[in-house]
């Protein structure tokens, strides 16, 4: 009397609808409670988006909304709201209270008219820590912080003449190495767009 059960070839359902409106996909125990869709597998649990027939270049997509208001009429979002975010559980042989990683997507400054400033911020569990904390932030100007110091980047490496490679374009890597016994004077052109 609660809920809408479609059952294939087994009792536990394939898909189910509670009266709340959530659905459950799988036939496979929920980890969790107070889900409004969930897909749970006892081996690999998957959802595939396809586009098919499509000769355009768009593609299959998930899109976020988020407004700033609890009421029916939406209101701007403000600075640092978070308008997504994708979360990783493990079990930790107790339950799934904890995560290992997040990528949150946030407004980053004051939004206007077509205007939406965003960010991406990544986090990770330390080892022996309960919660995420940031690692890496991409900000709405393109710039990379990161949180402890570290900084992996693509390096070029030019042994030769500075002067036989005065243009030096940062978009094929942020670090460029010169080496060479060359004494004289020279003038590097430093690109990017």
């Amino acid at each position: 009397t609660n809920s809408l059960r479609f059952v294939v070839n087994t009792v536990d359902p394939a898909l189910k609808i509670n009266s709340s409106g959530n659905v459950e996909i799988g036939g496979a125990a929920v980890s969790q409670t107070n889900r409004t869709l969930a897909v749970a597998s006892n081996a690999e649990a998957n959802l595939a988006i396809e586009t098919h027939n499509d000769s355009t270049s768009e593609a299959a997509g998930i899109r976020f909304y988020k407004s700033g208001n609890t009421g029916a009429s939406p209101q701007v979002v403000e600075t640092d709201d978070n308008i997504a975010q994708l979360i990783a559980y493990g079990y930790d042989g107790t339950d799934y209270a904890c995560s290992a990683t997040s990528v949150k997507f946030a407004v980053d400054g004051a939004p206007g008219s077509n205007d939406m400033p965003g960010k991406i911020i990544v986090s990770t569990t330390a080892d022996g820590a309960t919660s995420p904390t940031e690692r890496l932030r991409i900000t709405s100007s393109g710039g990379f912080q990161f949180s402890n110091g570290l900084f992996d980047e693509k390096v070029n490496i030019t042994a030769g003449k500075l002067s036989d490679n005065t243009n030096i374009d940062v978009n094929s890597g942020m670090v460029h190495y010169f080496t060479t016994q060359e004494s004289t004077t020279s003038t590097p052109n430093i690109r990017g767009s």
